[in-house]
């Protein structure tokens, strides 16, 4: 036993690691061979998109003016609006005609949403209706989110009603970003559904990305087959969601102030131009 101390005691006087279980001496090679590979990484490059970065800043100081932390629907569309991502036809009206009129106008069906720059969760309050497919659908569709709301006495917070398409088909895939007090923007990635909330199928990365940073992302998923197709089912347009993980990086990059963002479901179909932001929202940071 002496023998082994001896041992142990030259080997680590050299800088020789020592192990008392193989296990950790595993680990250990384990952790090396990580970070060898992600030295020999590809770095990948960055990508500036043409965007409204001032039109970004107005909107979020107009919020803090007004001392909101949460942006309303329409502020967070045209947000995304001005960094390029595509969003459902919508709009925001604020009678029962308006609202019967537009759906007639997108001929096809809609879904209905309480706008309110206080109501965050809007289906808990019974805010959303959806898959209205005629004019007395949608009337009626109007009245029952007034009827839930008043119910929960939040009437007096309805600034209007989302009137939007209804985005049917395709695969949900939910993109969003958290600040961490120590590592700032970190951007999340995955399959909506059960996939994000059961399984808990999501890539995270710190901001600013590369173009291969947000490949990597989608490609370590457990679900990425189902982007690709499986069992005949279409690929969707998998680097348009690249590029929105990259247009995301940018945006919390750009605007400082915003803390939290959550675009769910974001709707992806094999062409692109049919992949659109169906729902988001965004939080913005406490200013001292």
């Amino acid at each position: 036993m002496s023998q082994d101390k001896e041992n142990i005691s030259y080997l680590r006087t050299h800088n020789i690691p020592t192990y008392i279980f193989p296990e950790s001496a595993v680990a250990a090679l384990a952790a090396m061979n990580e970070h060898r590979k992600w030295r020999l990484k590809h770095e990948g490059t960055f990508k500036n998109f043409d965007v409204k970065k001032d039109q970004v800043k107005k909107i979020i100081n107009r919020a803090y003016k007004e001392n909101r932390l949460y942006l309303g629907q329409s502020e967070v569309f045209e947000i995304l609006d001005a960094y390029g991502f595509r969003i459902a036809a919508n709009t925001i009206v604020t009678t029962e005609d308006a609202a019967a009129a537009f759906a007639k106008k997108l001929q096809k069906p809609v879904v209905l949403k309480v706008h309110s720059s206080t109501i965050v969760h809007k289906s808990d309050v019974g805010g959303v209706q959806i898959d209205l497919r005629s004019e007395s659908e949608v009337r009626h569709g109007y009245q029952a989110i007034y009827k839930n709301l008043k119910e929960k006495k939040l009437d007096g917070q309805i600034e209007g009603i989302v009137v939007q398409e209804m985005v049917k088909g395709g695969k949900e895939v939910v993109l969003g970003m958290n600040h961490d007090k120590q590592f700032g923007p970190v951007i999340m990635a995955g399959l909506g559904g059960i996939y994000v909330e059961v399984l808990k199928d999501v890539a995270f990365r710190i901001a600013p990305l590369t173009d291969f940073d947000a490949k990597e992302m989608i490609e370590s998923l457990r679900s990425y087959p189902l982007l690709q197709g499986v069992r005949g089912e279409k690929p969707v347009h998998i680097a348009t969601v690249i590029e929105y993980i990259l247009r995301l990086s940018q945006l919390v990059i750009d605007i400082e102030d915003i803390a939290e963002i959550d675009m769910n479901p974001f709707m992806v179909f094999e062409s692109k131009n049919d992949c659109k932001i169906v729902d988001a929202r965004i939080k913005l940071m406490d200013r001292p």
